[in-house]
């Protein structure tokens, strides 16, 4: 009389074998960088009004490309002055208005202990009004907006003066700002955007 007797360890064994396959090809998949918009960004920071001081239109013109570059938001991000334009690049304005600066205190004081010194005390705060536009180089159709106001301040007793670090904390909000407009989407939707665009669809 012949008997049979089954046993599942063979199918353990089996899956065992190829899970750590599995998982290796499902990180190899997952670790493979995901190709930026094939654009060219030309990026400008204009004033509207009033006029503000050139230092910061530079320090957040130069603060937005870093960070476009950073991120690989687009193939390239460019000062649009001097770069000559492309028939296929997309052009970032940011248009400032309505810039203002509140000061309730400032004054410096000396420090005293080992490094001495001058410390600066105050409360500072600068504000406006920014308007972000994506529209493309060779007809100015608008592919993204936005219009935010913003606002950076700093109070306290330090080093540094009140102002600088006002208007570098005004200028990493816009950043982020810009950050969120520009750096979204895949190429392909970008392509249907930038279609849409010239054809006048919504």
């Amino acid at each position: 009389m012949c008997s049979w007797s089954f046993t599942s360890e063979p199918p353990r064994r089996a899956a065992a074998g190829w899970a750590p396959a599995l998982v290796l090809a499902l990180g190899a998949l997952a670790a493979q960088p995901v190709a930026p918009p094939p654009y060219r960004l030309r990026v400008n920071v204009a004033w509207g009004s009033p006029q503000g001081p050139a230092s910061f239109r530079e320090a957040l013109e130069a603060e937005i490309l870093s960070d476009l570059a950073a991120h690989h938001c687009f193939r390239e991000a460019v000062a649009r002055v001097p770069a000559p334009a492309a028939p296929d690049d997309l052009e970032l304005v940011v248009t400032i208005d309505g810039y203002e600066e509140e000061s309730d205190f400032e004054h410096a004081i000396s420090a005293h202990g080992e490094n001495g010194g001058v410390l600066r005390q105050g409360t500072t705060s600068f504000e406006g009004r920014f308007t972000v536009v994506i529209r493309t180089t060779t007809d100015g159709r608008l592919v993204r907006s936005r219009a935010v106001s913003r606002r950076g301040a700093w109070s306290g007793t330090g080093p540094e003066d009140p102002r600088d670090a006002a208007q570098r904390a005004l200028i990493e909000n816009v950043v982020r700002t810009v950050h969120s407009l520009s750096c979204k989407g895949s190429a392909e939707n970008w392509a249907r955007e930038i279609e849409r665009a010239r054809t006048g669809e919504r």
